[in-house]
């Protein structure tokens, strides 16, 4: 009786081994440095940007692929703590990588070449919640083809932090638009619904207008950042946009602003 006892007990230690073995391996393979998450990315948009040939390449099956790789990459490695302070020096040059001042909050997003005139944009959105561990989602920043993320501003409202997020759609070769959207981390939830604004047509968690993109084509900066936001002053300002029979997309964006400020309670038309 006692051999086949101290099989049994010898065969439990060799699965616990396994185990062991795998769990270090996961610990391991899951310890990528944040220099070699980069390189893996930069590789796949490389060849987000290569694929996207339609001539070349018709089917679009290479692009899809690349473009799913890209984004399970993205998912996966944004999970690692250490990447949500890291810069990314040269992806950043392929994507728009933006971050929220205290630095809880980021959003990647890039051009899938998915799109034509109409660009397709994907973003993945990264934030440290309450429990202090990283959570990722990825979710559209704009409705139809999305849009990329510029800037992340940061107000303290009622002694919590409320993020601004400035995004650009590019509906057309000439047709922009560009909007302010309110997020807040609640708990370990990315909250969207932060209805703050007040207009016309009642409360809203966004700001945002269409314009003609040659309107402001001889602006020095890229991207183009046309809506300003004053933390300090607590203001959001849209440009005034005047129809234009030279700008029919969208129209003229003039030197006029709108401005929202915000009263305690909302931001309101001033």
């Amino acid at each position: 009786m006692t051999q086949p006892i101290l099989n049994r007990i010898h065969g439990v230690k060799f699965c616990w081994g396994i185990a062991l073995c795998a769990l270090l391996w996961a610990q391991s393979a899951w310890a990528i440095s944040n220099e070699q998450i980069e390189q893996e990315l930069v590789q796949h948009y490389d060849n987000i940007q290569k694929f996207s040939n339609y001539d070349k390449y018709p089917e679009g099956t290479e692009l899809d692929d690349e473009n799913r790789l890209f984004l399970q990459k993205i998912l996966t490695y944004a999970q690692q703590a250490s990447t949500l302070s890291y810069s990314f020096p040269t992806l950043q040059n392929n994507i728009s990588i933006a971050t929220s001042p205290d630095g809880k909050l980021r959003a990647y997003s890039w051009d899938t070449e998915l799109g034509g005139s109409m660009h397709d944009f994907d973003a993945v959105f990264q934030y440290k919640g309450q429990d202090g561990q990283i959570h990722v989602e990825k979710r559209k920043s704009y409705d139809g083809g999305g849009a990329f993320v510029s800037d992340i501003f940061q107000m303290n409202i009622a002694n919590h932090p409320v993020y601004m997020m400035r995004s650009t759609a590019i509906l057309s070769t000439s047709l922009m638009y560009e909007s302010v959207d309110l997020f807040s981390i609640d708990g370990n939830q990315l909250n969207d619904n932060i209805k703050l604004i007040k207009t016309k047509s009642g409360l809203t968690q966004r700001l945002g207008f269409e314009y003609d993109f040659f309107s402001v084509v001889d602006r020095p900066e890229r991207p183009i950042r046309l809506i300003q936001v004053n933390p300090k002053q607590k203001t959001i300002q849209i440009p005034v946009v005047m129809e234009d029979k030279e700008f029919r997309n969208g129209g003229r964006v003039t030197n006029r602003f709108i401005t929202y400020k915000f009263n305690g309670q909302y931001f309101v038309k001033q």
